[in-house]
């Protein structure tokens, strides 16, 4: 058995082809043959060969990553919000094609046999981006992506301690996830943004507030670090308390985004109350996700 062009497709053990690059061809085996006749009195037969002939056509196959990432714009390290698809370059026209998710990546220049996918939006549900590619003509199965996002925040312990400088210190922990459950594989970049001026609980109180801020743990896993106040301001602040302490002292709006350290960039994924007490701090009216 061969093929009338090898750079196309090839026989190899078993008489299996193998496809080698994009194209029609035709494939041919060569078989012996047994034939019988009779006289009337006695049968005969007789020996030969024949062959046959059948087409084949090798259609383009696609490689390359199966999963981008989605910030919302922004690229943290380690996360590939873009990625590059080959295919066979044995041909003479290539067209790239988003069958499906055209909404959530963009394709770069067309025309030769590679081509960059950009994320553009999470995906709904894995392998919900289809593409394929057409190579002289010859069109690929599907090729299938999925964009993967930073979705919600999993909230974990939350400790009170004492605090020599600001009499107390909460940390609340969190894992962050994606939109299908799992922890995000690698450290991102977090930030936090105001999003309300400062609402006082407490008549008289004076206690301030920082600058929200971003920053870049080294795993998906963050603590908001919460501190008191000195004891100057009024109303004055006290260590945590078994039972913790009702007296709210003021509040104000926060939210978290993923995929930068400056406040209001990328991917939001909870929003919150900051709420601060006498002798701890608190996360309440928790929404998450909330893209």
């Amino acid at each position: 058995m061969w093929t009338y062009d090898p750079g196309i497709a090839t026989v190899g053990s078993e008489a299996r082809l193998n496809g080698i690059g994009v194209g029609d061809t035709n494939v041919e085996g060569q078989y012996d043959t047994v034939d019988w006749y009779t006289d009337g009195m006695d049968c005969y037969r007789s020996y030969g060969s024949a062959s046959d002939t059948a087409p084949v056509n090798v259609k383009p196959t696609i490689s390359g990553p199966q999963t981008l990432w989605w910030f919302n714009g922004q690229s943290p390290t380690g996360y590939a919000t873009q990625i590059t698809l080959t295919t066979s370059c044995s041909g003479t026209s290539w067209q790239w094609t988003v069958n499906a998710g055209t909404s959530k990546v963009t394709l770069g220049t067309n025309g030769s046999c590679s081509i960059t996918v950009t994320s553009a939006a999470a995906s709904a549900n894995q392998a919900d981006v289809s593409i394929s590619v057409t190579v002289s003509g010859l069109t690929s199965n599907p090729y299938s992506l999925t964009v993967r996002a930073p979705y919600d925040l999993q909230q974990s312990t939350v400790t009170h301690q004492s605090d020599a400088t600001f009499v107390y210190v909460t940390n609340i922990n969190y894992t962050i996830r994606d939109q299908f459950g799992t922890q995000l594989p690698s450290g991102v970049p977090i930030n936090e943004q105001w999003t309300t001026g400062v609402v006082a609980d407490y008549s008289g109180m004076d206690w301030r507030r920082g600058n929200a801020t971003g920053f870049s743990p080294s795993i998906a896993y963050f603590a908001d670090i919460i501190q008191g106040e000195t004891p100057s301001h009024t109303p004055t602040p006290s260590a945590p308390s078994s039972p913790l302490g009702t007296t709210a002292v003021y509040h104000w709006g926060q939210d978290w985004y993923i995929g930068s350290t400056s406040p209001g960039s990328g991917r939001r994924v909870q929003s919150n109350t900051l709420q601060k007490y006498t002798d701890h701090a608190a996360h309440a009216n928790i929404v998450s996700p909330n893209p």
